[in-house]
């Protein structure tokens, strides 16, 4: 009921209106159809309304984005876009051929997708229009054959080749020297009517006007019965083949029964070759599909046998020889390994200690070690067909450097060390030292762990103790102290005597009479420091020594 209802809905508006709308309540001809539904109610549509309809007028004009196609026009369109013909192999053309006579082929338009060219009818042939391109002059010494399996018969097709030129803008077929209509093409099919001899014809055009022919001169045999014909299902050899760019394939049609000849195809473009084998290279990798059918006579075909393949690059084996770099090992700190030097490789292992790193498959590889032991890393650079290059690098972690923490410090900061004296120093305040170094003066006197140090002067004076604390990053911190040293043993410079009260004692000041010498070889050895003074080596204690 419901279908019935909308038949007669359009009826009413047909007849109402004598305009058909579809997606619009305003038609403007016959039929309109507006693709969006986006036109006004009244009026005429605006240009871009009008980009998505399609429109025919009492008169017959199509319209394609316009809703006023001209009169003159079969088909208008106004849309920026392009038209575009049908697109046919060679194979489809020469069946399309078949379907009707030249003349009602005349005007006909056409894509050719095997010799990128535009083709259109006229009179008895195909031209063709390849673009503005230069023109590459025909070479190779034209050729024709057949299939000589069998004989030529009265009444029986036999198909004949032009072969061994390239370049070629068009053929010409000609049987006895009549031009054979709207055969251009490299193949020719052509049957006897009875026995005379027979002339067959080819001629190849080059782009500069210039051709080449080739005929065979036949007789055709009385007409033989087609007996057996071909039959059964092909099978083609190797089904799962393994096709390389640029590498030759043989493949061989099998099964079958009264075959004299096949034909190949590669993505439907029929091949030259008619034996039982046929050898393909492919020049890319795009997928390819090979179908051959058995011809037997009166052109019985078997069932059409394919394989289907996507051919793969050459394989070209990984090459070189790996070198690794990487960073110091330091025990639980990461350290990065990368390889170098190998062409052609697919993906990468690692090896820690010959065990395999699950995942580790580009050029570096993170290492983190836990410890000082000695620790190989081995990569293998694998290529295709399992091809593969390796090498390795043997390291010793090592533990990380500990800076210098604190700040250093000597003590005593300052000392009284006489001469035949020790004073001992003793350095303090840091943490990670590894080495201390102890001058005195300019001059380093001891280097090691200890940290201190027992100082002995032999000369009298003030000098400079400087101890430097050394960590295991290459820092140091120093600190210094000074040390005064004196010799309290001196010999007089003046002396005076006097004569003690109620003693037969003489007192000598500032120095003490110790035998029987001259002053200048009296010593005295001065009871303390303080007393001492080192400018005019003398003593200001005041002490007597008599032979009582």
């Amino acid at each position: 009921m419901k279908r019935l209802i909308i038949l007669f809905l359009a009826l009413y508006t047909s007849v109402s209106y004598s305009q058909t709308g579809v997606n619009t309540n305003n038609p403007k001809t016959v039929f309109h159809i507006d693709g969006s539904g986006n036109n006004s109610q009244t009026g005429t549509p605006s240009q871009d309304e009008q980009k998505d309809d399609v429109v025919i007028t009492n008169s017959g004009s199509v319209g394609i984005g316009t809703s006023q196609p001209s009169n003159y026009s079969s088909l208008e369109i106004a849309l920026k876009k392009g038209l575009r013909l049908p697109q046919l192999t060679t194979l489809q053309i020469r069946k399309l051929d078949s379907l009707s006579s030249s003349s009602k082929k005349n005007g006909l338009m056409i894509y050719n997708v095997d010799t990128k060219c535009i083709n259109f009818w006229v009179k008895t042939e195909w031209i063709e229009k390849c673009g503005d391109v230069d023109c590459i002059p025909m070479t190779g010494t034209l050729g024709i054959t057949r299939d000589y399996v069998t004989d030529i018969f009265v009444g029986v097709a036999k198909e004949y080749s032009a072969y061994n030129v390239e370049n070629v803008s068009r053929y010409e077929w000609l049987v006895d020297d009549v031009v054979q209509e709207g055969e251009i093409y490299a193949t020719f099919t052509y049957t006897p009517v009875n026995t005379d001899q027979v002339i067959i014809k080819v001629k190849a055009y080059s782009c500069d006007g210039t051709f080449q022919s080739a005929q065979i001169d036949e007789i055709p045999n009385d007409v033989e019965a087609c007996q057996n014909t071909a039959s059964g299902t092909l099978s083609i050899s190797p089904a799962n083949p393994n096709l390389i760019v640029s590498e030759t394939t043989t493949f061989t049609a099998n099964g079958g029964t009264n075959i004299l000849s096949y034909q190949w195809a590669v993505n439907d473009h029929v091949q030259d070759e008619t034996s039982q084998t046929f050898k393909f290279t492919p020049s890319d990798t795009n997928p390819v599909t090979i179908t051959v059918t058995g011809i037997g006579c009166d052109e019985t075909t078997t069932t059409t046998g394919t394989v289907t393949a996507t051919p793969q690059t050459a394989c070209i084996p990984v090459s070189g020889t790996p070198s690794i770099s990487y960073t110091p090992l330091v025990v639980s700190e990461q350290s990065v390994f990368t390889v170098s030097g190998v062409s052609n490789a697919e993906t990468y292992q690692w090896y820690v200690n010959n065990s395999l790193q699950s995942g580790q498959n580009g050029t570096t590889f993170t290492y983190t070690p836990q410890n000082t032991s000695s620790v190989t890393i081995m990569v293998k650079a694998i290529g295709c067909n399992s091809s593969s290059v390796s090498n390795s690098v043997t390291s010793t972690p090592t533990v990380a450097c500990q800076k210098l923490s604190g700040t250093l410090k000597i003590s005593p900061t300052t000392a009284q060390v006489n001469p035949g004296t020790t004073q001992k120093f003793t350095a303090s305040g840091v943490t990670n030292a590894v080495r201390y170094d102890w001058k005195v003066g300019s001059q380093i006197v001891q280097s090691g762990v200890s940290s201190t140090y027992n100082y002995s002067p032999t000369t009298e004076g003030r000098t400079t103790i400087t101890v430097t604390a050394y960590g295991s990053c290459d820092d140091t911190q120093s600190a210094s102290t000074s040390a005064n040293g004196v010799n309290t043993n001196f010999t007089c410079k003046s002396a005076g005597n006097w004569l003690k009260p109620g003693t037969n004692c003489t007192q000598y000041i500032k120095c003490v009479y110790s035998g029987s010498a001259l002053f200048s070889s009296y010593t005295y050895t001065c009871p303390t420091t303080s007393k001492f003074n080192v400018g005019s080596r003398l003593c200001s204690a005041t002490i007597a020594r008599c032979p009582y």
